[in-house]
């Protein structure tokens, strides 16, 4: 049997996570990362070099195994767009993700299996009692491994939070700037997807330009909506 790990690497000073795979050890993964984060362009190794390799926890999220490389590797793949999708670690504010998973290329459109896929498991993963209890348990261990320097730099960012408004306050609809709702955007996506129509008479119909209902097909707007 084959084996890999989905990781997360969360800077403690903000809260941002970078999600990976590797068929490594964790332990070996994180040397990788301290002998390249010094020259890399990656996000998560400049987030690195500007807070500190110190600043930053890894944890597993996931271990996968596979009867074959090719399977693990496929698994692997589709396991990391899963948690990035669901710590929406790919949105610059939440984490340093450049691309949703190694599947992710040039133009990838998920599927409606999996976007479905993800939706579901988010509200088993988030919403019920037993997953929230098992998550404050995950944290409550990840906390206790910080120093005390770092924990208390911790609550001072969670006093921050309460104080001011959520961090996710400004996606979507909720920006001052939008001018569409989530609800818009899925109809946008989903004629310009049928090519029934011109991109130009879709900006006409939500009184927008082109170059918006272009960004929002393209998912470079919007990319958090599934």
């Amino acid at each position: 049997m084959h084996t890999g790990f989905i990781y997360c690497e969360r800077n403690t000073e903000n809260g941002m996570n970078y999600v990976g795979q590797t068929r490594k050890t964790l332990s070996e993964r994180r040397r990788n990362h301290a002998h390249t984060y010094q020259t890399s362009t990656q996000r998560i190794h400049e987030a690195m070099r500007n807070s500190g390799l110190a600043a930053f926890v890894q944890f597993c999220l996931q271990e996968l195994t596979a009867p074959t490389l090719d399977e693990l590797k496929h698994a692997l793949n589709e396991a990391e767009a899963f948690w990035i999708m669901l710590l929406r670690s790919y949105h610059p504010d939440f984490g340093y993700n450049d691309i949703i998973g190694s599947m992710t290329g040039k133009g990838y459109r998920w599927t409606k299996q999996f976007r479905e896929r993800v939706s579901a498991r988010r509200l088993v993963t988030c919403n019920t009692p037993e997953a929230k209890e098992r998550f404050s348990k995950q944290g409550r261990e990840n906390f206790a491994r910080l120093s005390p320097e770092v924990k208390e730099q911790w609550r001072e960012r969670i006093r921050k939070l309460h104080a001011f408004k959520r961090p996710d306050a400004s996606v979507g609809s909720h920006n001052g700037r939008a001018k569409l709702t989530e609800e818009q955007v899925r109809e946008i996506r989903k004629l310009a997807a049928s090519k029934t129509i011109s991109q130009q008479k879709i900006a006409d119909m939500y009184g927008v330009t082109q170059m918006l209902v272009s960004k929002i097909h393209r998912r470079r707007l919007w990319p958090h909506l599934i």
